[in-house]
């Protein structure tokens, strides 16, 4: 299955959040079923995991205007924060919404994570109430050259490089 996220600068709208990229842009892929267009953010489950991401505008908006210099450490603090991206509308734009903030973090997700990041960076962050959730920072894949494979029972994840001919999990 593929899945596809906009990212800050592609054709959709910038204003957070993001429609779905339109199914028009990729004519051979988009009669598959296992390819899906998402909105960013986005919010799934897999079986029992909960599963919240984006294309990471609003990890490098917080980078930018603030002193947390570990991106991994921005995903947590949006965590305890309990908004997805407290900068909105400030200096990172999005659409105004008067009753419900879709960037509240209403329920905890198991894993949260922010793609097109410069490198690969992972923590488990762990909260009260014995809540686990594996952060994850995706570096951008045109740059790195790499993408992470997320071990769903365990949560465990890893880098893989492809940057040779053959796909390497860097350690």
């Amino acid at each position: 299955s593929i899945s596809l996220k906009e990212q800050k600068h592609h054709f959709s709208c910038h204003m957070l959040p993001q429609q779905p990229l339109h199914p028009c842009m990729f004519p051979s892929s988009s009669k598959q079923k296992s390819t899906h267009c998402l909105t960013n953010p986005y919010d799934f489950q897999i079986g029992d995991i909960r599963i919240l991401g984006t294309s990471g505008q609003n990890v490098d908006d917080i980078d930018l205007q603030s002193t947390i210099d570990d991106r991994v450490q921005i995903l947590e603090s949006c965590l305890n924060w309990g908004v997805i991206a407290p900068t909105c509308p400030d200096t990172l734009s999005c659409y105004p919404y008067v009753k419900n903030d879709p960037f509240i973090i209403n329920d905890t997700p198991h894993v949260f994570f922010a793609g097109n990041q410069p490198k690969f960076g992972t923590r488990l962050f762990k909260g009260p109430n014995n809540i686990k959730v594996r952060l994850i920072c995706i570096p951008c894949f045109a740059q790195s050259n790499s993408c992470v494979a997320l071990n769903l029972n365990t949560l465990e994840c890893h880098e893989i490089s492809f940057e040779n001919q053959t796909p390497q999990i860097i350690q």
